[in-house]
């Protein structure tokens, strides 16, 4: 018996006291630190996130390329004293509509240019020619 009184008194001894669950509530007027902590980050980078989505687009509007004007000129009247014919000035630049890259399929010395850059050539004319000497 003196056994069963040892393990009531060690079994008392964890045991603890009634807890008054009428105390226990959820405080829902303030959030907690870890809530506060986490509003700040994701609005911190909400803000971050726009400020590099505004950077970007006032980055790409100054890159914008200007808008070109076009005018179609037509002739009139002959108001100039060079003989009474149209003239027009303009001020730019001429720029090509298509490029052609020509490149030998061998490697050798050319023996013949027959063309310069800027010439026009036609359909099938030899624009130079290598040495065969090797």
């Amino acid at each position: 018996m003196d056994r069963i009184e040892n393990f009531t008194t060690e079994v008392s001894c964890f045991a603890q006291p009634p807890v008054d669950l009428a105390k226990l509530s959820i405080n829902r007027d303030a959030p907690s630190r870890a809530e506060r902590s986490a509003l700040g980050r994701n609005l911190t980078l909400c803000i971050l996130a726009l400020l590099v989505v505004a950077a970007t687009l006032y980055y790409l509007k100054l890159r914008n390329v200007p808008e070109v004007q076009v005018v179609t000129v037509s002739a009139g009247s002959a108001s100039s004293t060079s003989g009474g014919g149209t003239s027009v000035t303009a001020i730019g630049y001429v720029v090509a509509r298509t490029k052609a890259s020509v490149s030998a399929k061998a490697a050798g010395r050319l023996e013949f240019p027959g063309v310069s850059e800027g010439s026009r050539v036609q359909k099938s004319q030899v624009i130079a020619r290598l040495d065969n000497a090797d």
